[in-house]
């Protein structure tokens, strides 16, 4: 029982990681308007923009972020770059200080798509990096990221031609789907261990792509695609008291399961 436990803490670690990163942007915000009479000789909002503008990383028909300057694109970075820029405002000047259209391009190619069957577990899922194996935290930074860019692509004055590349929601969500074990809950990969993190991932991810599919003029319902009512008896079992373990085989409650099984 206790590798087992050790096992879903190993598995669910990068997920609390990617679940902090929306209050690191809010703790960030805070601190650049709270701007100390010291901060010179630039602010800190110059000092933070220019940390983002040395990981951008901009090619003919791709752009996006690395974790650290010089190595390869990838969706965290990106996505967690794209976040702050757009908290800021940034995204909202005109011209952009970033070409969406061709971050748009790379995001794109993060989804595993034909010639690839749609048997295989990877199909639909978005990856770190172009090639890498997908699981619902990449996916669900992936689907953030692209409700950034699709946002300011159907503004209501869009300075961006990103029409040409379509990026497909329902084959997400299908790989979504695919991750809901029996119990209800959603692993990171088909056929592994679910926590309530990974699912808060899954499900939000569901109704921004349902949302997105909807706006298109498709007919996609996120509940088409998952198990409600096992879903919430999953969440159920988790619950002790007022609080919320990461999974019904983890020891104790803590304060993200408990903030995700609420969010769900």
């Amino acid at each position: 029982m206790l590798s087992h436990i050790e096992q879903i803490r190993d598995e669910s670690m990068k997920n609390i990681k990617s679940a902090t990163l929306l209050i690191v942007v809010a703790l960030l915000t805070i601190s650049i308007v709270v701007q100390p009479s010291a901060a010179n000789p630039t602010t800190r909002q110059q000092s933070l923009k220019a940390y983002i503008d040395a990981r951008y990383d901009e090619g003919v028909t791709e752009a996006g972020y690395t974790l650290v300057p010089g190595e390869a694109k990838r969706v965290e970075a990106t996505y967690g770059a794209m976040a702050v820029l757009d908290v800021l405002g940034y995204l909202d000047a005109r011209p952009a200080p970033v070409a969406m259209d061709i971050i748009k391009n790379w995001t794109w190619k993060l989804q595993w798509k034909p010639p690839v069957s749609a048997d295989d577990k990877r199909f639909g899922g978005f990856s770190s990096f172009i090639s890498g194996n997908p699981d619902i935290n990449t996916n669900y930074m992936a689907v953030k990221l692209y409700q950034i860019l699709w946002e300011q692509e159907s503004s209501p004055s869009p300075p961006f031609n990103m029409g040409d590349v379509e990026i497909n929601g329902t084959r997400s969500m299908s790989f979504i789907n695919r991750t809901q074990a029996e119990s209800g809950g959603f692993g990171e990969t088909e056929g592994s261990s679910p926590d309530l993190i990974t699912t808060y991932e899954a499900i939000a991810s569901l109704y921004i792509l349902a949302e997105i599919e909807s706006e298109l003029g498709n007919a996609v319902t996120a509940t088409d695609y998952y198990n409600k009512t096992s879903l919430i008896n999953w969440i159920e079992s988790c619950r002790v008291g007022n609080a919320y373990k990461l999974s019904p085989a983890y020891e104790g409650v803590g304060v993200s399961p408990t903030a995700a099984a609420i969010m769900i």
